[in-house]
Order: structure tokens, then sequence, then C-alpha cells
């Protein structure tokens, strides 16, 4: 059973990138390889053994602070179904695949398992853009959309796609045949990112390039490979539409002029209702804001920022909770960056910066990401400490 279990492991984390692709109405392919999980460890009840950890203890009160909203909730029905649709799941799921992990062969498995999963969607993706669809001439149409998902989600997991190969090259022994085929993916995966038309994206696949830069520099390679990433930029930028390409380029008029595509006004607008709700300890509920904009501007529109809405949504209590959260992963990229690699600022910071600009609070992918940060941190620890004790 506990085979089954890993197997069904390394699906959810293949399936990530096909996050909100939907197989009927309400059910996507993850929420069903989700319940499998869960129905096969019902088989092995040790696997729901919740980790005396910092973080999955405070992700449990999360969990049930989002629940208990409902129950002060402007929008009583709908936290309800999303705290108990998804958070409650995704809080049993997460646990199980934290206990089913145990070596560092099963994270490698896994950043396969999601490298593979990011390439198949950037495969699909180059198949609309060689056939000309989803590319017309107006800007709403130019942008890919890989089986009707959100670009913008699409291209963070598509990033997270490229950060699990710099994963598999530097930390993992493979063949040079395999390399080629890794490298050439990491390319096809950023220019897919470039073509969602994503400013996040975009801000993101610098971050990542600027991160494996510093690496390179660290190890002296920086000489043989800037010219390919170079040349690879300049490549891809010639390919891509150029109404993409302007939008793109806009990031930086956008931050300047305090605007992020209209988000600024949402968050403001937001913001000012949350002030005149007044409930700033419990909040307005969880997962409610699209109805708090609505019922203060008629205009139900979604947060686009994780931390307005966890505030908005849980009050300064939720939000505290939550923040505790997101600490307890800092602190442990921080010892990993510190002791081993830059890497692993990767591990964390695309997805700060997409939850900035993102409103991902009912995502599974921030937890499973969280999975992967701690395990990582644990063995390499617990590695370390073998190390100290044979020098000793």
């Amino acid at each position: 059973m506990k085979k089954y279990l890993n197997i069904l492991v390394y699906l959810v984390y293949f399936s990530t990138p096909f996050e909100s692709v939907g197989v009927g109405h309400g059910i996507s392919v993850v929420k069903i390889i989700t319940a499998f999980v869960l129905i096969f460890a019902l088989f092995n009840l040790k696997v729901f053994k919740i980790p005396k950890i910092r973080f999955f203890l405070f992700f449990l009160a999360y969990m049930i602070w989002t629940i208990f909203s409902s129950l002060w909730s402007i929008d009583p029905a709908i936290t309800l179904r999303y705290s108990l649709g998804m958070i409650l799941p995704t809080f049993l799921s997460t646990i199980v695949i934290f206990n089913l992990i145990h070596s560092k062969k099963q994270i490698e498995n896994i950043f396969k398992s999601y490298a593979l999963g990011s390439i198949i969607v950037s495969i699909i993706a180059l198949y609309m853009f060689a056939t000309g669809f989803r590319f017309a001439n107006e800007l709403d149409y130019a942008r890919v959309t890989v089986l009707g998902q959100d670009q913008n989600e699409l291209s963070f997991l598509l990033s997270f796609g490229i950060v699990s190969i710099i994963y598999l090259l530097k930390f993992t022994k493979q063949k040079r045949g395999v390399k080629f085929v890794f490298f050439a993916s990491t390319f096809v995966l950023a220019f897919t990112v470039l073509s969602t038309g994503s400013r996040t994206g975009f801000v993101i696949l610098l971050t990542i390039v600027t991160v494996v830069i510093i690496m390179l520099i660290k190890k002296g390679r920086i000489v043989y490979f800037l010219p390919i990433i170079v040349g690879a930029g300049i490549l891809m930028y010639m390919y891509l539409p150029g109404m993409v390409t302007n939008r793109l380029f806009q990031t930086t008029q956008q931050i300047k002029t305090e605007n992020l595509t209209g988000r600024v006004v949402i968050w403001q607008m937001g913001w000012s209702a949350f002030n005149q709700e007044k409930a700033y300890l419990f909040g307005t509920g969880f997962h409610a804001f699209r109805e708090l904009m609505n019922s203060y501007y008629q205009w139900p529109k979604a947060p686009h920022n994780t931390y307005l809405s966890t505030m908005i949504g849980l009050g300064i209590i939720g939000f505290l909770i939550y923040s505790v959260m997101i600490i307890c992963l800092l602190q442990k990229v921080f010892f990993l960056v510190k002791n081993h690699s830059q890497y692993f600022i990767l591990l964390i910071l695309p997805l700060l910066l997409a939850m900035f600009t993102l409103g991902l609070e009912t995502r599974r992918w921030l937890y499973l990401l969280a999975v992967l940060i701690i395990r990582i941190f644990q063995l390499l620890r617990a590695e370390d400490a073998k190390k100290q004790i044979s020098m000793n």
C-alpha cells in the first residue's frame, strides 16, 4: 500500500502544473488525485499523524481558523465551502505527503515529476504557438493560456518547473544526454512563461536568472553560460508576438505608476471596505473578498494579493498565524542558503513574489512546496550532523 501511496505522491506533483484543468464542473485533475491520496491513506492511518513541527501546528490552527471564520463571515456559504472543500483536504493531504517522504531520492523523484508535468504543459503551449492558436492581433488573445488556465498562475507553476530542473542539474547525477534535455527544456519553459504575457511570471523569471548568474559567478562558470543565457533571451524575444513583449516591458512602468494593471485600485478599495467593516481582529470571512467588493462597490473582483486577502478575510489573528507559517519556511530556507547553496532561495522567493500579485490562499501548491522545503531542510541538516560527528 505504501508503494502505491508513494506513486500517488509523485502524481500529485506531476499534476500540479495542471492545477486548474477541469474534468467536470468544480472538479480538477489535482482534486481527483488528492482524493485518491486521501482514500489510499485510510489504509495506513499512521500517515495522518500531525508532525510536531511548528509549520504544521500553525497550519492546523490556520485550517481551524478558516473554518470558524464562517461563523462571522459576510458570506458564510462561500467561506465554509472553501475552508472545508479546499483547506481541510489540503491540510490532510499535505500531512500524508510529508509523512511519506523520507529520502533525498524521493525528493529527486518529486522534482522529476514536477519538471515532467511542466514540460508537457509547455509542449502543449508550443503546439498552440506553432499553429497560431491564441496568438491573434488583439492583446487579450495574444497571450498563451494552456488548457484554459490563468496565465499568471500558469507562469508561476512553469517557473517552478525551471527551479525543479535546476535542482536536478545541480544536486543529482545525470547522463550527458539527459542534461542536454534538461537544458533544452529550461528554455522551452522560459519561452512558455514569457508567452503567457504575465508580468508576474516575467519578474519571477528574471529573479531565477539573477540567482543562477550569482551561482555561476561563484563557481567561475559565468563565462561559459552567460553567452547562452543572453543568446537564448534574444532568440525568445525575436519569436514572441510584439503585443506580448510590449506588455512585458511595461512592467517597470506599471511599478512606477503604482498601477500594476489595476491591482492597486482593487487593493485600495478592498482595504477601504475592510475599514468600514471594522473586522480587524477576526476578518470578514475566509475567501470572502469578492463578496466584500460586491457589497460595497458592486464590483466582485479577486484580491490579486494573498497577503491582503488573508488579512481582510481572517483578520489580525489569521494573518499572524499565516505569517508564522511563512516565517517558519523562511528560517529553513535561510539555513539552506547559508550552509549549502544560493539555489535554495528559489524554493520560496518566486512563491513570495507570486503571492504579492495573485490571490493564492486556496491553492494547494503553496503547501506542497512547503513540504519540499521542510523535508530538504531536515535531510540536509541530518547529513550535516552526521558529517560533524564523523569529523569529531
